[in-house]
């Protein structure tokens, strides 16, 4: 794939993974997951193994073809004002003030509702006790 493709293509979903699926800090992330649109018909994604201090990302699978999700927004390429990293910070914090839990569970994803209601790409945050809390990807806004 070209690079001017890559950077042509929209976001459809962001998903990152810890080695043992808690993450106590922006550091266990350990790979990602990136898909982007395509066709109608088709998503590609991508792996990507990380690597700290950094992180330096690696290409480490893909692109393989994908169905693509029903209710997804596409996210337009370079739009997202608040990256991962500070995503995560924004969260951790606001964990800490609802005592909400002691560690993000699961994975965490970023994408964009199809939905009148949904102004912006989230982040999606889940705690061990199951409360939610979401990042505007262009906001920073952080809602629990």
């Amino acid at each position: 794939m070209s690079e001017l493709l890559w950077k042509a293509a929209p976001t459809m979903t962001e998903e990152y993974f810890s080695g043992n699926g808690f993450f106590t800090k922006v550091e266990d992330t350990k790979t990602s997951e990136l898909t982007t649109g395509a066709t109608d018909k088709t998503w590609l994604k991508f792996t990507l193994l990380w690597t700290w201090p950094g992180p330096i990302t690696k290409l480490y699978g893909g692109p393989a073809e994908i169905p693509p999700r029903l209710g997804i927004r596409a996210i337009p390429y370079g739009s997202i004002k608040v990256d991962y990293q500070k995503a995560f910070a924004l969260a951790w914090e606001r964990l800490k003030k609802i005592n909400g839990g002691n560690v993000f569970a699961g994975s965490i994803s970023m994408y964009w509702v199809l939905s009148p209601e949904c102004k912006e790409p989230l982040y999606h945050f889940q705690t061990e006790l199951g409360n939610l809390i979401t990042v505007g990807a262009y906001s920073g806004e952080v809602k629990s």
